[in-house]
Order: C-alpha cells, then structure tokens, then sequence
C-alpha cells in the first residue's frame, strides 16, 4: 500500500509540473508580446523618459501626434477656439476693461447657451477689435454658426457687431503648376477634396 501511495504521489507531482511550466511558457510568450508593445508606443512617443505628464495630456486634448512639440500643440489648440469680434465704433464696450468685457461676454454667452458653453478668455486688440477664445471645440463650433453668433450677439446687446473666424497661414508642398489661385472652381475642388467647410479657403 504504501508503494502504491508513493506512486500516486510521484504521478501527481509530475501532472502538476506539467502543469505549472504550460502556464509559465503562456506567460513568458504574453510577457514578450506586451513588451514588444510598449517598445513600440515608446518609439512612437519620442524620448518617453523626458516626456512630461502635462506634455501627454496637451497632444491628448488637442489631437495632435504623439511627436509633436507640446507647447506648439498647445498653442495650435487655443488658436482653434479663438474668433475675432468687431465691435461698432460707438460701442460702449470698447471702453470697457478687460475682466468687465470677459465678465459681460459670459453673461451673454450662459443666457445664449443656457449655459452650455463658455468663453475661457478675451482680448482686446489695437483695432479695437475683441479676441475671444471658447473653452471647448464645441463651443468654438457653435459660435461660428451665424444664427447662433447672431443670438449671442443680442443678448451682449452688440446687434451691430461682427464675428470672424481665426485665418491660418498654410504653407502647401507639391502644388500643381496648373493650378489657378485666383479660380473660384479650384478652391472648391481643394475644399471638398479636404472635406474643409465651404468658403473657408482663401488662395
């Protein structure tokens, strides 16, 4: 009885050795294929060890690639949410101080939006013309619709103002010789080949 007992021992010692190096094997195999991973996003990232958390967080928001300079992302992203407001020469707002003009233009933006979206800044400019910057790409969207900048712009109670989008200077590589900068026809095609908005292309 006692051989026996020892057999039965010694068999399950081998299964669960069996056993166990199976498992070790999966695991060395998974282990090797996270770490190619890792090796890869790192490489794609750039120099991960002198990547700031605050400099991951800036590409996230704003979209752009992992290598791409984070103060520049950063200021790529608030120039997408900046528009330009012309204001009439006998507007009672151009006299008035920066944070009294932010606090007004909040006002009626919370009563234009239910307060849906906000603006994060505004700018005065030597022209007397105001820069603001929303604090969403959202916000940036639904100002830019004409309804709702004209709705904006009755409960600021400038009904005479004018709202403008941020223009970009964009340098084009491989341009046809052909092609027409002063033609109509051309910058559609350029638009819809882009799936840019209508108009928002000037040549």
């Amino acid at each position: 009885m006692t051989k026996d007992l020892r057999e039965l021992t010694e068999g399950i010692k081998e299964k669960v050795v069996e056993e166990v190096e199976k498992k070790t094997a999966v695991m060395e195999k998974k282990t090797a294929e996270l770490m190619e991973v890792v090796e890869k996003a790192a490489q794609q990232a750039g120099n991960t060890g002198s990547s700031l958390y605050r400099d991951a967080l800036v590409r996230a928001v704003s979209g752009a690639p992992l290598d791409a300079n984070p103060r520049l992302a950063a200021k790529e992203g608030i120039r997408q949410r900046q528009l330009l407001i012309d204001l009439p020469k006998d507007s009672r707002l151009r006299e008035c101080a920066i944070m009294v003009l932010v606090g007004k233009f909040s006002e009626a933006m919370g009563k234009a939006t239910a307060n849906q979206h906000k603006m994060r800044s505004a700018l005065k400019l030597q022209n007397s013309g105001v820069l603001v910057e929303m604090a969403t790409d959202e916000g940036t969207t639904w100002l830019a619709s004409k309804p709702n900048t004209g709705a904006f712009l009755q409960e600021l109670g400038e009904s005479e103002a004018s709202f403008k989008t941020r223009s970009y200077n964009v340098i084009a590589y491989y341009v046809p010789l052909n092609l027409d900068t002063n033609s109509d026809k051309d910058r559609k095609e350029i638009e819809e080949t882009n799936t840019l908005v209508a108009t928002t292309l000037f040549l």
